[in-house]
């Protein structure tokens, strides 16, 4: 893909995709907490973290749209939102995002799903 922004709006796409997938529905037990972090999850934004997943996977060999870039791209975006919920940061304060990409690389793009 040549085109930032649909390359960009493509893996946002793809990351809420996943993002729906991995949260707890509203209505789930508690449902005052799962409404909050899917509000504060889904409030917008760029993705521009998950971006950088799948491009780094895909500088490496790996093909865009594999599952295992967009579920870290997910996890990644799904922490930092998760500070807005808890108060917790130790998703960035851990490496956690340098620690994905790390691991991305050691798999040369194979997709372990």
């Amino acid at each position: 893909m040549s085109d930032l922004n649909g390359y960009m709006k493509n893996v946002a796409e793809l990351t809420e995709a996943a993002l729906n997938r991995l949260l707890p529905a509203e209505e789930a037990y508690p449902p005052s907490i799962h409404r909050l972090m899917r509000y504060s999850t889904f409030a917008g934004g760029k993705r521009i973290r998950p971006c950088l997943i799948m491009a780094a996977y895909e500088a490496c060999g790996g093909v865009f749209g594999d599952p295992l870039p967009i579920d870290a791209g997910a996890a990644i975006d799904g922490s930092r939102c998760s500070g807005r919920w808890s108060g917790a940061r130790s998703a960035r304060r851990d490496g956690a995002v340098v620690r994905v990409v790390a691991k991305l690389v050691t798999l040369g793009g194979r997709s372990s799903h």
